[in-house]
């Protein structure tokens, strides 16, 4: 079984995730997202 999720949907999960990190793109995220995977968390 496939998961199909509406845009409108993808883009609330997303927007939530960079309110979390405190950033205001998905370019801002992305140094966050590879500092993280450097420290194996």
């Amino acid at each position: 079984m496939d998961a199909v999720l509406a845009m409108s949907t993808m883009r609330v999960h997303i927007r939530s995730i960079l309110v979390k990190l405190e950033v205001n793109s998905q370019q801002n995220a992305i140094p966050i997202y590879r500092e993280t995977r450097r420290h194996g968390a």
